[in-house]
């Protein structure tokens, strides 16, 4: 198992670089997370040449794939989430990637957007907790084919969703996991990127992440979107850290 952090971040998203280091601190504060087994890593990246940085990910994060059956990353914002994601789909093709975020990211410089238009099959990417989305993302969305559970709908019944999305991915070659933690409502997680208003409670994305993590074809995951100049409290570096420890403990 493999758990590496990544420092890039856009220009607008200063303070994000350190929100690995300031994660993985907290991180061995959680209780009952067992870290001997785990390979830690970083990928080394300059942040004024996205280009070249992308390209170190891209290869360093498809050679962790290759390396590993699980694999864990922590950025700062969702800049890393496109090369990480092409990454996966080189080694494991037709891997469902699944995604928690407040947005689409399906805008004309969004990342899923840019995955789609790369070769990744829009079929197999499932979006969670995404609100405020408009006609345009709407329009892609349903032009790829690629499935979207907006916020009220998990509001309904979280655990009949959880189920759903749980029987489709079983079947699939394997899966991995993208956590934005801008999915989570602000009053539980303030010190993020692109804040939006609403979204999951901590528990609930508790309940998502330890029901996937059971799954024997899941592969890893991504935290992002933590920005610590944001934070209040240090309150989304502990909700952040506490939600890695759920995920990667193997107790």
């Amino acid at each position: 198992m493999y758990l590496v952090r990544v420092k890039l971040r856009e220009k607008k998203n200063s303070g994000c670089e350190n929100a690995p280091v300031e994660i993985l601190n907290e991180l061995r504060n959680v209780k009952n997370v067992v870290l001997d087994n785990i390979n830690f890593e970083e990928i080394h990246v300059n942040l004024e040449d996205f280009k070249e940085s992308n390209y170190l990910i891209y290869e360093n994060s498809k050679e962790i794939f290759e390396m590993s059956d699980r694999a864990f990353f922590v950025g700062g914002d969702e800049s890393i989430c496109f090369s990480i994601a092409r990454a996966f789909s080189k080694i494991l093709v037709d891997g469902l990637l699944v995604v928690f975020d407040a947005h689409t990211n399906c805008e004309n410089v969004g990342w899923i957007k840019s995955l789609v238009e790369n070769g990744f099959n829009g079929r197999d990417i499932i979006l969670i907790g995404c609100r405020n989305i408009d006609n345009e993302e709407m329009e892609f969305i349903k032009k790829e084919g690629i499935t979207v559970i907006k916020i009220e709908v998990l509001e309904n019944d979280i655990g009949e969703v959880c189920d759903i999305l749980m029987e489709r991915i079983v079947n699939s070659k394997g899966f991995y996991v993208n956590f934005n933690l801008n999915v989570v409502d602000p009053a539980f997680a303030p010190g993020v990127c692109d804040i939006e208003p609403g979204g999951l409670n901590s528990n609930e994305l508790f309940y998502f992440g330890r029901r996937l993590k059971l799954l024997k074809n899941f592969r890893g995951a991504s935290f992002v979107g933590v920005n610590p100049k944001n934070d209040l409290n240090n309150m989304t570096i502990k909700f952040c850290a506490r939600l890695m420890g759920e995920i990667i403990n193997t107790k």
